[in-house]
């Protein structure tokens, strides 16, 4: 459970799982409403109930007295259709919500449920479908008709609710296995850049700087992770290179000390087998051998306190032909033992330098 990979999997498949379940419930519940819903106004249509109001409104002109047409459809006199009892028309009539008669301006003429004669007829809900009433051509009224909790469908209406609820089942365990097995792969190619990343940096600290990681593609992983495997690279890269320089350096330390050390060591030898007398010329070499040694003791000191960040530069104007002159000077004398002569050429008038 420590791994990322394990911990984004299972983020994933608990979000996955709980959508799942969340619309599954919501389009369960929704299915089974809009289906009673229109099963309702599909049987109410097939009653003929709405061919017989507008039949009354033709002949009366207004909705007077239509309650008897109503009673009438409710005792099933009205020419029902096939599926539609008198039983059923009793249930929408004096069960929960049952039909309300309204004209055209939507005032309620006559309603089974609770609202009053010229109320206002509400707006359509989840369980209510309002119907237009015609008659010669135009519109004579509307017939609100509400789904009543108690009514029990058919068995043909039941089973087709059942298998649309088992489709919804259905897909909800395949998008939700689908989302689990995404969500697997995506914590995975998230995750393995990262643990290459973690051998990578391990490697380094033990010293093995030439490690490399590979970049992955930007369509795979995050922006994010792509530029910190390319950060890391440059990284490896720059330590790879401090250290063959860290290594040169110390190659030409040793380079260098061994020279001074060898004379010191060689005259003083000499001096304590006799080959060379104990005075003051041989003295003087060894002293300035020993100047040698210092100058480059100090030359690494310097060196050591710029990597600590601790060395100061004292800025100052610098003739350039001060700085090249001594230069040559040092030289001077290999360059005329190998037949070479060392001059020095520096225009004049250039200007000044600021340096250390």
């Amino acid at each position: 459970m420590d791994k990322l990979w394990v911990r984004l999997s299972v983020a994933f498949a608990v979000l996955t799982l709980l959508s799942v379940v969340i619309v599954a419930v919501l389009a369960n519940s929704r299915v089974s409403t809009d289906f009673q819903r229109y099963f309702v106004v599909s049987q109410v249509q097939e009653t003929g109930l709405l061919d017989a109001l507008g039949r009354y409104y033709a002949e009366n002109g207004d909705w007077s007295g239509v309650e008897t047409v109503i009673d009438q459809a409710a005792a099933g006199t009205t020419g029902m259709g096939p599926g539609m009892g008198p039983g059923m028309m009793r249930g929408m009539r004096w069960g929960a919500g049952g039909i309300t008669l309204a004209d055209t301006e939507r005032r309620v003429v006559y309603s089974s449920g609770n609202l009053s004669a010229g109320a206002t007829l509400p707006a359509d809900d989840a369980n209510t479908a309002t119907l237009p009433i015609t008659s010669q051509g135009a519109t004579a009224g509307y017939l609100q008709v509400s789904s009543p909790g108690h009514m029990n469908m058919t068995a043909s209406a039941q089973g087709f609710l059942s298998q649309i609820n088992n489709t919804l089942v259905q897909a909800g365990l395949i998008a939700g296995a689908a989302g689990i097995a995404l969500g697997i792969l995506i914590a995975w190619v998230i995750s393995t850049p990262l643990k290459r990343l973690d051998v990578a940096a391990r490697s380094i600290a033990q010293g093995r700087f030439d490690h490399r990681v590979p970049v992955p593609s930007r369509a795979l992983v995050s922006e994010e992770i792509a530029d910190l495997a390319g950060a890391f690279n440059d990284m490896a890269g720059s330590l790879e290179k401090s250290e063959q320089l860290r290594r040169d350096m110390v190659a030409d330390i040793a380079h260098d000390l061994r020279t001074p050390l060898a004379v010191v060591q060689g005259n003083l030898q000499a001096i304590l087998d006799g080959v060379y007398p104990l005075d003051r010329q041989e003295i003087a070499t060894i002293h300035e051998q020993t100047l040698v040694l210092s100058r480059l003791v100090d030359d690494l000191r310097e060196l050591a306190r710029a990597e600590a960040g601790q060395l100061e530069l004292r800025i100052q104007p610098v003739e350039p032909a001060a700085l090249v002159e001594p230069v040559a000077g040092m030289y001077r004398e290999t360059a005329a033992a190998k037949g070479v002569e060392l001059a020095v050429d520096v225009s004049p008038g250039l200007p000044v330098a600021l340096a250390d």
